[in-house]
């Protein structure tokens, strides 16, 4: 599978990761938030929430994955 990457503006900046690295993906409190498989030093799973729509997330980053 090649390796495909995706941006995305958050809070604190764009934020461009690989997808296959993504766990979770959830609406919570009405934001989106994306769980990556990468820890940080403090042992919890890198997280950040996007201002864009769960099904539009969800949809990008599924089609990434089917290729």
């Amino acid at each position: 599978m090649k390796t495909k990457f995706i941006t995305y503006l958050t809070e604190d900046g764009n934020k461009t990761f690989n997808v296959s690295n993504v766990a979770l993906i959830e609406n919570k409190n009405g934001k989106t938030q994306i769980t990556l498989n990468i820890k940080q030093e403090s042992d919890t799973n890198v997280s950040f929430s996007i201002n864009q729509s769960w099904d539009k997330v969800a949809s990008e980053i599924e089609s990434l994955t089917l290729d």
